[in-house]
């Protein structure tokens, strides 16, 4: 980690402190104690294991768009490359802002598979716009077909509709690429047509053309489709499990709309570990249904941890097996 990244870390690091102490000091020490009593151990390891099978569902994912685009690995030793350079990417956003981590997963596996890094970034950018679609299509279902829509702020819909609205567009557009990226593949080489500075720009872009090829390949398309609807309704049986296991009532449109607000928030404001963004949204939120703010930052701490207990452990250890090649490139 360079000065500069450990400056942002140590800068957001503090805004989360401070976050996190203005939720603390709204609440009572008693009544959070006693809000941790109530936590169900079996309810937390239980959403711990769900969130765990939603990144195993999440690599498959990134694999496939990696094997439609031509990025594959293929000795053993590359295919750990996947895990890897996931849970690195997923490290990394967790501790750097802006998403940084959407930029390091590619770069490790580029430089450990030697594939091209546009290519390899085109792959990413299509899952990030399937999640915010399936994003959007929650906020629909808990919007539209469940009850209790009455109980939601007024604003939430505006941003489901100009999340759909994003994401939705952003997979068009990679469409419409990737078929002009088809009919140019066979193209000259643009470095010998317009010169090396403007032919390598070309080039690059259309490496990241080729990233967006599993968009059409109707199979992959239909894997991403599943594979990115059954990552997120695990993030809302996760949620779910919890609010059961605590003994509040858990319509399933309130899991729903945690999982939209949360998601929105932290890639909105992305502080260390999400910590403080995460905590004020399910506050804010569950007041909505009266569960009370002890009770709801317990239950925000514990989502918290079972994030953190796959990611942290797995992305040191990709970065210790990688030998933080992708830092040293």
């Amino acid at each position: 980690m360079s000065k500069s990244d450990g400056l942002r870390f140590g800068v957001g690091l503090l805004i989360s402190g401070l976050l996190l102490g203005l939720l603390f000091m709204n609440i009572d020490a008693s009544e959070l104690a006693a809000a941790w009593g109530r936590v169900s151990l079996w309810g937390a390891l239980g959403a711990v294991v769900v969130h765990g099978l939603s990144l195993v569902l999440r690599v498959r994912r990134w694999a496939g768009l990696l094997e439609a685009s031509n990025c594959a690995p293929g000795p053993e030793a590359h295919r750990r490359l996947i895990w890897d350079a996931a849970f690195f990417g997923w490290l990394v956003n967790l501790v750097l802002p802006a998403r940084a981590g959407e930029l390091a997963r590619p770069l490790m596996y580029s430089a450990g598979s030697e594939r091209p890094f546009a290519r390899v970034l085109g792959t990413s950018l299509i899952e990030r716009a399937a999640d915010l679609a399936c994003v959007a299509l929650l906020g629909f279902a808990a919007l539209t077909l469940l009850p209790g829509v009455e109980q939601l702020p007024s604003w939430l819909p505006q941003v489901v509709w100009a999340g759909a609205a994003v994401a939705f567009g952003a997979l068009l557009l990679a469409l419409i690429l990737a078929r002009r990226g088809s009919e140019g593949e066979r193209g000259a080489d643009p470095v010998s047509t317009v010169g090396s500075r403007f032919g390598s720009l070309v080039l690059v872009f259309r490496r990241l053309q080729e990233g967006f090829a599993s968009l059409r390949q109707p199979r992959a398309l239909v894997r991403l489709s599943a594979e990115s609807l059954g990552i997120w309704l695990l993030e809302v049986v996760s949620v779910w499990i919890l609010l059961v296991t605590f003994g509040h009532p858990a319509p399933l449109n309130l899991a729903f709309v945690h999982v939209v607000a949360v998601t929105l928030s932290v890639s909105i404001v992305t502080l260390p570990f999400g910590l403080g963004v995460e905590q004020a949204t399910t506050v804010g939120l569950l007041s909505l249904w009266n569960i009370s703010r002890p009770d709801a930052l317990a239950l925000s701490l514990v989502l918290t941890f079972s994030a953190l207990a796959w990611v942290v452990p797995g992305g040191l250890w990709a970065w210790w097996r990688q030998g933080g090649r992708s830092g040293a490139r």
